[in-house]
């Protein structure tokens, strides 16, 4: 970041005084590089932030004690699934993370039809994207999510249990 920062100094100074341009593209270089290494970092950083907690466990298959009430979407691939104890002791909580060539649109409407026995508490659509939260009688909070910005559609489920 120092580094960067002194390049952008120097490429501001050498801007204003009219120094040759090789010297300007050599700096220019110089904070491009800098700017790149920061963002670089920044990623690393932030992938440590959202590994999954210790305990839990990963994969890519439904794990065997999922709920049973929740669809998992006919045409999705499974690409990670994340259970982990719930915070209120009342079971486990999960994160599961699908892929496919359906439209949200179609993603969305399976979900609507196929959820009708939880309490919709909230639905968002966007062109690209589909939001939703539920909670069932029981307690368990549900929210799907499906959302295409190019490639697959990526839908994610999360389930937890209301505190």
């Amino acid at each position: 970041m120092r580094r960067f920062l002194l390049a952008l100094t120097a490429l501001s100074a050498i801007a204003c005084s009219g120094a040759a341009d090789a010297i300007k593209a050599r700096l220019q270089d110089e904070v491009d590089k800098a700017a790149t290494e920061a963002i670089k970092d920044s990623f690393e950083s932030a992938a440590v932030e959202h590994a999954a907690p210790d305990g839990a466990d990963v994969g890519t298959t439904v794990p065997a004690d999922f709920p049973k009430n929740i669809p998992i979407y006919v045409n999705g691939k499974v690409t990670s699934a994340i259970a982990v104890d719930s915070l209120t002791e009342r079971g486990k909580d999960f994160t599961l993370t699908l892929e496919t060539e359906d439209s949200v649109g179609t993603v969305a409407g399976y979900y609507t039809a196929n959820l009708k026995e939880w309490n919709k508490i909230m639905e968002a659509n966007e062109a690209a994207s589909f939001t939703a939260a539920f909670e069932s009688a029981s307690g368990r909070l549900l929210a799907i999510n499906a959302a295409n910005y190019g490639g697959p559609t990526t839908i994610t489920i999360n389930v937890s249990w209301n505190p």
